[in-house]
């Protein structure tokens, strides 16, 4: 490196926050951004018309060090698409970061800096690499036997099936990213994020990423923190929806966004479903293979909670797993039918869960 490279600023990087009555959730995340080793930021608050104090608490925060600075946009959308588009039309920043204010913290102090950097280091060889991430894994954020139980089901491939940025610890290009920053050139030559999706818009981003050529990075070596959901009705909500808006985003795209692993879940029971309506008919053949099926998956749950808990408490894993899965399935099957209707205009919510404050 030349004394040249050496003196040249860093570049600007905008920090994207979409967020709707999340006081509590946000100033764990304001911290979280202080801790960062890397310099300028900018931080874009976009805030779903919040009701909570939210706003109130953006527009006081006074960042702790030099290099940060703070503005708060409204989403009157009140999703995430609708957020991030506004971020980015009002980022002064060369590359964007974009996290969730509710959810996830970072637990590396270099996160930002590494991904900058192995962007900037990659784009000298190959200049289609259009954003890079670290790993983020799943850790509670109360005390209790459930939400131990539900971080321990996102954190193993027999619940999440094989999402790479959540258990790969090998680098490489992947199909999609958990917390991103991206090169704000390749945002704007694929056209920002869908505001008719109510979920799911960033796997729609990263597939037409990929379509239109570009490349997406993933590094382990830096970690983010996800905070699950940390009740059962929670997590059935949240998996219901996320499902819903599968079939949903591939019925309204007319395309598949998505990897195999989101439609196994549907597959499987609906799998089940047959052999079970088979097998009340009186086709004998059916009744022995949905006791096979029925009895790999319960075994294969035990084994794989057994393995994640290594406690007596192991079955509560396997519970979650069984939760996660059906309320998914269901959530795509519905999404099947429901997911047609389409909104008038961009940003509005179409579907239970779309809302920021659902």
């Amino acid at each position: 490196m030349t004394s040249a490279d050496t003196m040249k600023p860093s570049p600007l990087v905008s920090v994207l926050v979409v967020v709707r009555n999340g006081r509590q959730d946000i100033q764990g995340l304001f911290e979280s951004l202080e801790q960062q080793d890397y310099t300028p930021l900018e931080v874009l608050v976009m805030d779903g018309m919040s009701q909570d104090g939210t706003r109130t608490l953006v527009e006081e925060y006074v960042p702790g060090r030099p290099g940060i600075s703070v503005r708060l946009l409204d989403n009157p959308g009140r999703i995430q698409a609708t957020g991030w588009n506004i971020g980015i039309r009002a980022a002064n920043g060369s590359y964007i970061f974009r996290i969730d204010a509710v959810h996830c913290r970072l637990q590396s102090r270099n996160y930002i800096r590494h991904c900058v950097e192995t962007l900037t280091r990659l784009q000298q060889t190959d200049p289609a690499v259009a954003a890079t991430g670290g790993r983020r894994l799943s850790v509670t954020r109360t005390k209790g036997a459930w939400a131990d139980a539900i971080a321990l089901a996102q954190s193993c491939s027999f619940g999440v099936g094989n999402a790479g940025y959540r258990l790969s610890e090998q680098a490489g290009f992947t199909e999609t990213l958990g917390v991103p920053l991206y090169d704000l050139r390749a945002l704007r030559a694929v056209g920002l994020f869908d505001e008719s999706l109510g979920r799911s818009e960033d796997n729609d981003l990263h597939a037409r990423l990929r379509w239109r050529g570009f490349k997406l990075y993933y590094s382990p070596d830096v970690v983010a923190l996800y905070h699950p959901r940390t009740t059962l009705s929670g997590l059935a909500s949240q998996m219901f929806h996320n499902g819903w808006w599968v079939s949903a985003t591939i019925i309204r795209k007319r395309s598949f966004p998505f990897g195999v692993r989101h439609l196994i879940p549907f597959l499987f029971f609906l799998t089940l479903a047959l052999l079970l309506g088979l097998s009340l008919s009186g086709f004998f053949p059916a009744r022995l293979v949905l006791a096979l099926v029925l009895g790999a998956y319960l075994l294969g749950s035990l084994a794989a909670a057994l393995l994640a808990s290594r406690t007596v408490g192991f079955w509560r894993v396997a519970t979650v797993f069984l939760i996660m899965h059906a309320c998914y399935a269901a959530g795509t099957a519905s999404g099947v039918f429901a997911g047609r209707s389409t909104a008038a205009d961009p940003g509005v919510v179409t579907a239970p869960g779309a809302n920021l404050g659902s």
